[in-house]
């Protein structure tokens, strides 16, 4: 038995698509894109996910999906919907990512960029 009305999304997956994940590890500062933007510190070693912003500090252990593109956290951050985030490309000075956010008891998916913080 099946729901006809069930939407269904589908998202093409590139198996070559994979980062050198020491490229991860450090301190990395989002770009604020306007002036209701939150700041936020992320802080990755290579077993701690520390993500700051104001005076939370929030810690947890992550790890790299299958593919090398996904970053899989322990837990959903606040405001986050699923406990991952998709690496959409990395560099020594950038970082971009792409997560589901609640917004208004809404489901929406954002891009984030970080800096390297050296």
């Amino acid at each position: 038995y099946n729901r006809e009305n069930e939407n269904l999304k589908f998202h093409k997956v590139n198996s070559k698509l994979s980062f050198d994940n020491s490229l991860l590890i450090g301190k990395w500062e989002k770009q604020l894109t306007n002036e209701f933007d939150n700041e936020e510190l992320i802080e990755i070693s290579d077993s701690t996910f520390t993500k700051i912003s104001g005076a939370r500090i929030e810690k947890q252990k992550w790890l790299i999906g299958k593919l090398g593109n996904v970053i899989i956290l322990e837990e959903a951050w606040k405001r986050e919907r699923k406990p991952q985030w998709n690496i959409k490309s990395l560099t020594e000075d950038k970082l971009v990512i792409t997560r589901n956010v609640k917004s208004n008891f809404k489901s929406k998916v954002e891009d984030i960029t970080f800096k390297n913080k050296k």
